[in-house]
């Protein structure tokens, strides 16, 4: 089963990790590391949740690897 979710368009603060990086607990740093950004502190406020992009299938790469993107959706930009 595929669910498929609609959004609005938005920006994102982000960082892309190997497969390495993807395994608990490491994975929390990545975590960390875009919560903590100047893009995500700057325009905090969405309601849209923190994710994970997966740009492969784990069984199908090594441990050095680009797995996913771990991604904060950033709040409204007030210019």
């Amino acid at each position: 089963m595929i669910g498929i979710r609609t959004e609005p368009a938005h920006d994102e603060a982000y960082t892309t990790i190997t497969k390495a990086q993807w395994a608990y607990p490491a994975i929390l740093a990545a975590y960390d590391a875009v919560a903590c950004s100047p893009e995500a502190t700057a325009r905090p406020g969405s309601r849209l949740s923190c994710r994970e992009v997966y740009l492969a299938e784990p069984d199908t790469i090594g441990e050095d690897d680009l797995i996913c993107d771990i991604a904060f959706p950033l709040g409204e930009r007030y210019d």
